[in-house]
């Protein structure tokens, strides 16, 4: 089954911007969330090959969930960016969509955020989740990356340490050290009867 990723870029006044995209969890090429170059997406060999059936604020309500598993996992105690789950139609299922959750954390030194990284890296196999590659990204900014499905749930997730801007980076990167956090649910059916013009 395929699901739609999204990318993480931010500005100066830490706005988020989602934008979806396709493709494969292994083997692709890394994600830059400090300059608008490449792609990334995925798929997930052990998600159901048919959309679950879930009501819709169910399904945010489970990535939100999620997302503070990863953050209390990770001992950080700093600033987090505040977007909540996003909706978005995927138009391969009558009434399908997916659920994608954009955030960061912040305002830490980048050794806080090391230990946090190496924190996530011990804890999440051992809350449900399988870490699928940890390594820097195939990029001149070279961050790095951590990969990990939920086991039970398959939801994906891309976890980003960003040391913030280093020389040659473009005018675009950013220069306060984060982690960022990419999570995407599988492809869902909102129940029938759901209005989703409602859910935008």
């Amino acid at each position: 089954m395929i699901y739609k990723e999204s990318m993480l870029r931010k500005s100066g006044t830490k706005t988020i911007i989602a934008i979806t995209l396709a493709g494969l969890l292994t083997g692709c090429s890394g994600m830059n969330t400090r300059e608008n170059s490449g792609t990334a997406s995925h798929t997930s060999d052990s998600a159901p090959n048919r959309p679950t059936e879930k009501d819709i604020s169910a399904a945010k309500k489970e990535a939100a969930q999620l997302s503070s598993q990863i953050l209390a996992l990770s001992g950080l105690h700093g600033k987090v960016t505040e977007p909540g789950p996003g909706f978005a139609d995927d138009n391969q299922v009558e009434r399908g969509y997916y659920i994608s959750h954009d955030w960061a954390i912040y305002d830490l030194p980048n050794d806080k955020l090391k230990t946090g990284m190496d924190n996530l890296y011990r804890s999440l196999p051992q809350n449900d989740w399988r870490i699928v590659s940890y390594a820097p990204a195939k990029s001149e900014a070279r961050q790095l990356q951590m990969r990990a499905e939920h086991t039970r749930t398959h939801h994906l997730v891309l976890i980003e340490w960003i040391k913030g801007k280093s020389p040659g980076d473009g005018p675009g990167a950013s220069d306060t050290p984060e982690i960022g956090v990419t999570l995407t649910s599988p492809a869902y059916q909102a129940p029938k009867g759901t209005d989703m013009n409602k859910q935008h």
